[in-house]
């Protein structure tokens, strides 16, 4: 059986080179005093939860989302220490 770390560490260290975002994390990771293992580590996970995402809610990858949040729905139900008790 393949050890998946080690399978992880060449498309970490492509996407550091190459993928914007990755490059951005990883710069500030190292700039933070990071050890460089420890940064690739950071990218190896980052990249499986975007892999994940992607795979998940079946939509292409967006590199620049937008900004823009959406709005907390309201609270249907006051939590019970603000709500009065008959």
């Amino acid at each position: 059986m393949p050890d998946y770390a080690m399978l992880c560490i060449g498309p970490a260290i492509v996407a550091m080179r190459h993928n914007p975002l990755l490059k951005a994390f990883s710069d500030r990771l190292l700039g933070r005093g990071k050890v460089k293992m420890q940064a690739i580590s950071a990218v190896m996970r980052k990249l499986l939860h975007m892999a994940f995402g992607i795979l998940k809610s079946q939509k292409p990858f967006d590199p620049y989302p937008s900004r823009e949040r959406q709005p907390y729905p309201s609270r249907e139900r006051q939590p019970y220490f603000l709500s009065a008790t008959p």
